[in-house]
């Protein structure tokens, strides 16, 4: 059945669920281009810092076989439904930091995408490392990867990604045109979606905490107004 968008205009729509169960009902081949930064635990149990150490709120650290596994099976899960929604000459674009950024890159090769770049971001001012065990995690990877189709080419304008200050603005203009539809699947308070908005992209957000969504909604309609388009 069609699925009920949580808002919705002509141009932007943002759906609350599961992205697995949302993304499986999306038109096949229908998105441009892909900006995901997923969670690295399933459940959001998160890490938290105990006498200086970084430790996992779950019982079980994130490494220890199980956990690793089941966080594996989730990216290659979500990634496999999204090259179903993505053009062929469509590309996807992940973010993550040490935590999650290897099984990302391992899912996407096993999921028969092609890994364009790896692209590494550094933080200006990254939080102190308590421990002092080891080097601040001062970067964050991003992976871009298309659909491994022979024929497909993807885009990249070359010019526009060396202008834009900021990292998503790059990465939109970079690889995508004027109406292009740009989808988030972790979409939170919708800065992809505001990004997109303001350079006349069309956006899709699904996340499943309506709390962001709220605010992504909020965030889309002030861009709206400005804009008109």
């Amino acid at each position: 059945g069609k699925i009920q968008a949580y808002y919705g205009t002509d141009t932007k729509k943002l759906y609350l669920g599961d992205c697995l169960e949302l993304l499986r009902k999306m038109k096949p081949e229908s998105v441009d281009m892909i900006f995901a930064d997923p969670p690295y635990f399933l459940s959001n149990n998160g890490i938290t810092c105990q006498g200086g150490r970084m430790v996992s709120v779950n019982k079980a650290s994130w490494d220890e076989g199980g956990d690793f596994k089941e966080n594996h099976a989730f990216n290659r899960r979500w990634i496999r439904m999204c090259r179903r929604v993505l053009k062929p000459g469509g590309t996807i674009w992940i973010s993550g930091t040490l935590h999650n950024i290897y099984s990302i890159g391992m899912a996407l090769q096993q999921e028969r995408y092609k890994i364009i770049n790896n692209i590494t971001w550094k933080k200006t001012n990254p939080p102190p490392n308590l421990a002092c065990r080891c080097f601040t995690h001062s970067t964050e990877t991003i992976l871009w990867a298309r659909k491994d189709e022979k024929k497909a080419r993807h885009l990249f304008n070359y010019e526009q990604m060396k202008q834009p200050e900021y990292l998503l603005e790059r990465i939109i203009l970079a690889s995508t045109k004027k109406g292009d539809v740009v989808l988030d699947p972790f979409c939170g308070s919708g800065t992809t979606g505001v990004v997109s908005g303001k350079y006349g992209r069309q956006f899709i957000g699904i996340d499943n905490n309506e709390e962001y969504l709220d605010i992504a909604k909020r965030r889309l309609d002030q861009i709206q107004e400005a804009l008109e388009w």
